[in-house]
């Protein structure tokens, strides 16, 4: 998903093979809780106050197991 995508909650829903949709925009990292974190253009995460950064440094804490985080 983009960093657009990560950040703004006036998006569809992500559906998902099993399960229920999910909502983009806040906490949908935890939510669709993801076993890797692959940030291209990672470079777009280097502002801490960015909403996207910010969601992207909770997911790689609060996820449960850890996921593999990977910057390019």
């Amino acid at each position: 998903m983009s960093y657009q995508q990560l950040s703004h909650e006036k998006l569809p829903v992500l559906e998902r093979a099993h399960g229920k949709p999910i909502k983009f925009g806040p906490g949908i990292l935890e939510r669709y809780q993801p076993q890797l974190i692959i940030a291209d253009e990672a470079d777009s995460l280097k502002n801490p106050k960015a909403a996207c950064t910010r969601m992207v440094k909770a997911a790689i804490r609060n996820v449960k197991p850890k996921p593999v985080y990977v910057h390019l």
